[in-house]
């Protein structure tokens, strides 16, 4: 569903989608997997370079990945690296970080990979 459709729908005013978390009383916390992955990068860059949400970002660092995109918030108290795998259920415990919302972009990419190593792309896609 486009904007306009979901504004319509639910009478929410016309603002930009990033807007509307504005209006929480608090800057809300974010757990994001697979933030250093080419969209999820760019979500969390987004998100510091505004002010919206604190990020802890948990990432694997695999071929897909590109830390010096975020090189930026190296010194940003508002941002967070763990290096990990979601798959990893201890380091997934959540209570330790005490996140508002889980947003994932952890996935594997590129199609040919998925034909040659099916298995990596349903373990990650399952979770």
């Amino acid at each position: 569903m486009v904007w306009e459709e979901f504004t319509e729908r639910t009478n929410v005013t016309k603002a930009k989608p990033s807007l509307v978390i504005l209006k929480t009383r608090k800057m809300q916390t974010f757990l994001v997997t697979g933030g250093v992955g080419f969209i999820g990068s760019n979500f969390v860059l987004k998100a510091r370079i505004e002010q919206w949400a604190n990020i802890i970002n948990l990432d694997k660092l695999t071929y897909a990945s590109n830390p010096q995109t975020l090189a930026q918030l190296q010194d940003d108290s508002g941002y967070h690296f763990v290096r990990g795998d979601i798959g990893d259920i201890e380091l997934l415990r959540i209570e330790q970080y005490q996140p508002d919302a889980i947003i994932n972009f952890a996935a594997q990419s590129h199609v040919e990979r998925s034909i040659k190593s099916p298995q990596d792309f349903i373990q990650t896609l399952d979770l």
